[in-house]
Formats: structure tokens, C-alpha cells, sequence
């Protein structure tokens, strides 16, 4: 059987025969979707690392203000003495 009498017997009966061009659009097609998708997907949790690292700073930059408080000797002492009490409760 030669090529062209196989298409007539396939399109006969019904069935689906790609030729090679088709199936290397469809392959093309393929990888053009996964590249879009991974580099979706990257430059989403890229952005999402960043906002991360940014917010990271942010709250730590907070707490350094904090902890520069003017707390007398004897605010700390009362406040670790009821720290030790609550614990022993």
C-alpha cells in the first residue's frame, strides 16, 4: 500500500492521520505553552520572594525602633519579675 491509498482508506473510515507537519505545529504549540506557563509561574514566585524579602526588612527595621525603647532599670526588673511569676502559674 503506498501513502496516498492509506489517507483515503484512514479519511474512509473515520480515522485521524497527522502528518508530520501537523504534529510538529502541534509539538511547537506544546513547548510555546509550557514556556509560557513556567515563565509565568517563575516570574510569579519571583515577585512573591521579593515582596517576602521586602516585608522581612520592613518588620525588622520595626522591631530595631522597639527595642530602642527608654525603659528605666526598674521598669525592666518589674516586668521580668512578672514574667518569672506567670511562669511559675
Amino acid at each position: 500500500m503506498n501513502q496516498p491509498q492509506v489517507y483515503r482508506i484512514a479519511r474512509r473510515e473515520g480515522i485521524r492521520v497527522y502528518s508530520l507537519r501537523m504534529m510538529d505545529e502541534l509539538i511547537r504549540q506544546g513547548l510555546t505553552l509550557l514556556l509560557a506557563g513556567m515563565g509565568t509561574v517563575f516570574v510569579f514566585l519571583s515577585v512573591l520572594v521579593a515582596g517576602m524579602a521586602l516585608m522581612s526588612r520592613t518588620i525588622m527595621s520595626l522591631q530595631r525602633q522597639q527595642q530602642r525603647s527608654d525603659a528605666s532599670d526598674e521598669e525592666v526588673a518589674a516586668i521580668s519579675a512578672a514574667i518569672a511569676r506567670h511562669r511559675k502559674n
